[in-house]
């Protein structure tokens, strides 16, 4: 069986990414019920049966609701070294665990992997460079900057998934008080449309230079604010400011998106 894998979903509610090679899957995060897990996964031409590995990146509702019942059904949890782990597996009395920290690089069930640092409001908030089938994915959501490493890493991949979380003029104009609209905004929040497409625009000149993002053929803007931000707002900024070239898909909240 080749590669498969899916974007189950993404946005403000829930996100869950699902790979999915020969007799094993692996997923990063999920913050669905186990049954809708089940049910998008099975839409995707996926089988959560087949779920070993599981990666946090972090805490937040949206990405651990339904975290702990898949983890019940016998995966294996990833999670940073460090992190606070029986507060988000309150009711598993021995659960399977694989601390790690950053920039080292492991292997689990097949898959080559490499978590970083994010700049997020969750303690040890994690993205991960990771290695399935042959093909190279980096994630970065849920930062509210972007650094070399994470530049660095996306240039090596073949796949990237890349935060476009919000506009700022939605942000100032809509219905959150100030403090959760600098929360969004501030380094440990969030990525604006504009700095999603500066982060391309740097890719795109390690391409332009040779130097990098040579084989990056995939782009997935994902974690789309569900009040401040929407795929045309998205669109405009990267028609506006952003020299990438190679193909780009913008992903709507809660879309299944199949790889």
């Amino acid at each position: 069986m080749s590669l498969r894998w899916a974007i189950l979903g993404t946005g403000s509610q829930a996100n869950s990414y699902f790979f999915q090679d020969g007799d094993q899957a692996l997923v990063i995060d999920n913050g669905f019920p186990l049954r809708t897990f089940r049910k998008r996964a099975a839409k995707a031409g996926l089988d959560a049966s087949l779920v070993r590995t599981v990666l946090l990146t972090h805490t937040h509702g949206d990405h651990i609701r339904g975290l702990e019942d898949l983890v019940a059904t016998g995966a294996r949890l990833v999670h940073r070294q460090g992190l606070k782990i029986t507060q988000v597996l309150r009711r598993l009395k021995a659960p399977e665990l694989m601390p790690v920290e950053a920039l080292k690089a492991y292997q689990v069930g097949g898959v080559d992997f490499l978590p970083f640092d994010l700049s997020h409001d969750a303690p040890l908030s994690t993205g991960y460079h990771f290695k399935v089938g042959g093909t190279r994915f980096t994630l970065i959501t849920d930062t509210g900057k972007t650094d070399d490493t994470m530049l660095r890493l996306a240039a090596r991949s073949d796949v990237l998934f890349l935060e476009a979380n919000y506009c700022p003029v939605m942000l100032e104009n809509g219905p959150y008080p100030a403090v959760l609209r600098a929360r969004v905004s501030g380094d440990q929040g969030h990525l604006s449309n504009h700095q999603t497409a500066i982060f391309l625009n740097a890719l795109a000149d390690l391409k332009a230079a040779g130097t990098g993002a040579q084989t990056l053929n995939s782009v997935y803007l994902v974690h789309l604010s569900e009040n401040n931000n929407t795929p045309e707002r998205v669109a405009e900024v990267l028609k506006d400011e952003c020299r990438w070239t190679g193909p780009v898909r913008i992903c709507h909240r809660g879309e299944l998106v199949v790889g």
